[in-house]
């Protein structure tokens, strides 16, 4: 098993350097990982999404040859339709790429530390650390709103 240490602390290109061989040295790997999680992912996303749009484009299509025959809830259903399944789609994607994103992390400690972890210990990994992880997520959105919000009123009382 080849290490790819980190040190602490490191420029941006020895950070990148390391970074990009620990790629090569794990590819198969964390390939394997990010597929267990984002193939999934696609499939669903390709059969909800694809069975959305297309009945809200043959309901277009039809609304075209036909356009007496079409009121506006039937429209503003097929929008809804599409529009919910988007927002299912993403939320799904988020938590996957969560979940991904952690496995990956578990690995690549792993490796900075000299130890073999695999694929299914990973997934463990990132089980455990799912809630924690959302929370960081949420605190730091908020805490970037926060700032945002303070820049805004800033700029704003500047201007006016």
């Amino acid at each position: 098993m080849q290490t790819i240490p980190f040190s602490a602390p490191m420029s941006l290109g020895q950070l990148l350097d390391r970074a990009f061989r620990l790629y090569r040295v794990r590819f198969r790997k964390l390939v394997l990982t990010a597929a267990l999680f984002f193939v999934p992912l696609a499939m669903v996303s390709a059969l909800l999404m694809g069975t959305a749009f297309n009945s809200y484009f043959g309901l277009l299509l039809s609304a075209t040859e036909q356009p007496a025959a079409f009121d506006e809830r039937t429209v503003l259903q097929a929008s809804g339709v599409t529009l919910a399944l988007s927002l299912v789609v993403g939320l799904f994607g988020l938590i996957l790429g969560a979940f991904a994103f952690l496995s990956l992390l578990a690995q690549a400690d792993a490796n900075a530390l000299g130890r073999e972890l695999s694929i299914a210990a990973s997934v463990r990994t990132a089980l455990s650390r799912f809630w924690p992880f959302v929370g960081m997520s949420l605190l730091t959105g908020l805490i970037a709103a926060g700032i945002a919000i303070v820049a805004y009123l800033i700029f704003f009382i500047l201007i006016f």
